[in-house]
């Protein structure tokens, strides 16, 4: 008797999308598979660890930390005579999405600028401010920085101006974006020019 091994393909399509706490992988049918094994890399026994065998074609990794990277490998088997035989698998990067940004205040405003000011946000690589566009209905972003403070100049005097500020994480060039807060703030009045005074013994005019 003679017993063909037959090493199902590798799977293709692995894809993430990501929460604040969650990871959830999908990936195409790969066929003659009768299952899947799901790994994540693990830094601290710096090996992979069996995170499910199944058969479908989507996993969800929960209960994690926000902002954290992940690196997964979905390896895909044929089960013949009790044996799992699998061939070569994908590896896939991935992060869970930076929490909500927090303590959005404007800490000076000028008659022109408007300076914002934000907390830290664990995990995210840097952050994209925005200010809404009336004319398009929109958000329209005017900075990208990793400093927790931005200055929007330019401004009109005693004019107000929504802005709303984001923390992101990026992964093998996907960005992971958090969620934002927004808030109104205005540029002081503009400085009266032109004053001049006349006075005579008893009062002066402005």
């Amino acid at each position: 008797t003679v017993t063909f091994q037959i090493t199902p393909e590798e799977v293709t399509g692995v894809k993430a999308s990501a929460t604040t706490s969650s990871v959830k992988l999908t990936w195409n049918a790969t066929p003659q598979a009768t299952g899947y094994r799901i790994f994540y890399w693990s830094n601290e026994k710096n090996n992979w660890v069996l995170l499910k065998d199944q058969s479908g074609t989507s996993y969800t990794h929960s209960g994690l930390p926000s902002g954290t990277t992940y690196k997964y490998a979905v390896k895909a088997y044929k089960k013949v005579s009790g044996t799992k035989i699998s061939g070569t698998y994908p590896t896939l990067s991935a992060a869970t999405l930076p929490a909500k940004l927090t303590g959005l205040k404007v800490s000076k405003a000028t008659d022109n600028t408007l300076t914002l000011k934000w907390n830290a946000v664990s995990g995210a690589d840097a952050y994209q401010v925005f200010r809404w566009d009336a004319a398009k209905n929109g958000w329209k972003q005017i900075g990208n920085v990793a400093e927790l403070t931005f200055t929007d100049k330019n401004l009109a005097a005693g004019t107000e101006y929504k802005y709303a500020v984001r923390g992101y994480k990026r992964v093998d060039g996907v960005l992971y974006r958090g969620a934002y807060p927004s808030l109104t703030a205005a540029t002081a009045p503009a400085k009266v020019t032109g004053l001049k005074t006349s006075s005579t013994d008893k009062a002066v005019t402005l």
